[in-house]
């Protein structure tokens, strides 16, 4: 595979009804495609009408996320007329990936939080995007956990109670949380390189 393009990052953030690709449903997809200073280049939300069915998908949820996809509307947003075919919505996906990376060649960095478990729904159930996508990431929380590591607990600890996530438990917000993650990050890691 030829190297990631070393410009561009495609943040990716998935919401399904459990953790295991091969038996549930992907539910919702969001993209955006930023610079490598982070400023975002374009952004896109699509929302997943199961082939087997809202019902069926509501089935295999367990009560905490039935709850979190409830509150958050992601269920009545299944039910909406702008909810697409898995294949449908991974056609829009992987095409709007394209269009926000026009000017670029890929593969692409995959950027988000904890992103093996949006990894392996997007290479199960959203083939055309998976296929955007170098098999390298940035997962903000593994270089999270690395710099608590390496000493920087307190900075994160002080950033964290700053720190008002979205709370919504949707895609694109989460999408956006990790990206404002990452810039934090950076800005502890700079500090300390560039202090007294």
């Amino acid at each position: 595979m030829p190297a990631a393009n070393p410009d561009l990052i495609v943040w990716i953030d998935t919401e399904s009804t459990g953790l295991d690709p091969a038996t549930d449903d992907l539910l919702e997809i969001a993209v955006a495609v930023t610079r490598n200073d982070l400023t975002e280049i374009g952004a896109f939300d699509i929302v997943i009408a199961p082939s087997a069915g809202v019902d069926a998908s509501i089935e295999r949820m367990d009560d905490f996320v039935r709850e979190m996809h409830t509150s958050n509307r992601l269920i009545e947003a299944m039910r909406g007329a702008d909810a697409h075919h898995p294949r449908v919505a991974d056609h829009l996906v992987a095409g709007t990936i394209d269009r926000f990376t026009a000017e670029h060649t890929g593969p692409f960095l995959l950027g988000g939080n904890s992103i093996t478990h949006d990894r392996g729904f997007l290479a199960r159930h959203a083939p055309q995007t998976f296929t955007r996508l170098h098999y390298r990431s940035i997962d903000v929380s593994g270089i999270e956990q690395e710099m608590i590591r390496d000493g920087y607990d307190r900075q994160i600890a002080a950033w964290r109670d700053r720190f008002e996530p979205s709370e919504a438990h949707r895609a694109l917000g989460d999408i956006r949380d990790s990206i404002r993650q990452l810039d934090a990050l950076r800005s502890i890691r700079r500090v300390r390189t560039l202090g007294p």
